[in-house]
Order: structure tokens, then C-alpha cells, then sequence
């Protein structure tokens, strides 16, 4: 349904889907006619988290209030989305958790070629790397002794201490 908005410039009345041409007019892009004729708030257009601005979505809607990255990060936004999730009947809990695991799966598989990015060759390679770098050892588990669980207990003594079949 179209909003009715008038030209706080000239008086004219432009249905909202078309007020971005009639701004071109005047000059004005929908953003600089909003900060100049509709912002309220100081604040608005600024990430209520980090205060870095954010996307302008258009002139019925104004600023986003976070960034992607920062919605996410909100206390406030964890909260809710806790309360709203805790409050669906627990069969639908258990079927959005068995979703994004299926998502999570399928989106590796089609990036790596494996279910889980710590099962790919590169993942190892950077571990291998990465733990050569900062520990001079290729694995963390030889801090301690030098050798991995496999090699200080032998392979099948490693699976029954860390729980393995």
C-alpha cells in the first residue's frame, strides 16, 4: 500500500514509491532530504551498538538501527530473540535447531565439499600451520607431552579416554 508524502520543498504530493524521482527535481537524494526535512533523532543513522552509520532503507523507513554484523551482538536483541525462541512449544524448538544444523551442513558441503569445514584438507593445513607458527609444534596436544594422545597412549587407549567409539 503507497504513502501519500508531501514535498516539504515545494508543497507537492508524490506517492512514496515515486518521491525519490520528484527529489531529483530539487536536486535532493532521498537520504539528504530525510537528514534535512524528517530526522527526528541525532542518533538516527547510527548503529545503536558500535555508532558507526548504517544503510538508509528508503524515505517511509529511514536508517537501519544496527548494522548486519551488530544486530547480532546487542544484548538487548539476544534477549529477545532467547525469549521468543524459549516461548515456541518445544517440538518447534527442536525443528528449528535440526534446521539450521541441515543449513549449516548443506552450506559446507556445496563451499568444501565436506559436511563440517574442520573435516576439509585446507582447515587442517591452516591448523597444522597456525600451530607451527605460535607453538612450534603441529598440534596443540603435544604442548604437554610432545606427542599426540594417539602416540602417548597408543590409538584405541586415546578413544576410551576421550570418550571416542
Amino acid at each position: 500500500m503507497n504513502k501519500i508524502i508531501k514535498c516539504m520543498v515545494c508543497g507537492k504530493e508524490c506517492v512514496d514509491t515515486a518521491f525519490g524521482s520528484h527529489l531529483k527535481k530539487h536536486n535532493l537524494k532521498t537520504f539528504e532530504y530525510y537528514d534535512k526535512y524528517l530526522k527526528t533523532d541525532p542518533s538516527d543513522g547510527f548503529c545503536k551498538f558500535c555508532g558507526k552509520p548504517t544503510t538508509f532503507r528508503g524515505i517511509s523507513f529511514g536508517y537501519s538501527d544496527y548494522h548486519k554484523t551488530c544486530v547480532a551482538k546487542d544484548p538487548n536483541i539476544q534477549k529477545k530473540k532467547k525469549e521468543n525462541f524459549l516461548s515456541l512449544p518445544e517440538e518447534e524448538q527442536l525443528y528449528k535447531k535440526q534446521i539450521k544444523v541441515e543449513k549449516y551442513k548443506n552450506t559446507c558441503l556445496e563451499k568444501f565439499g565436506q559436511d563440517n569445514y574442520f573435516k576439509t584438507e585446507e582447515f587442517q593445513v591452516k591448523r597444522k600451520d597456525t600451530c607451527l607458527e605460535k607453538f612450534g609444534v603441529d598440534h596443540w596436544a603435544k604442548l604437554l607431552t610432545g606427542k599426540t594422545n594417539s602416540e602417548f597412549y597408543g590409538y584405541e587407549k586415546a578413544k576410551i579416554i576421550l570418550n571416542f567409539n
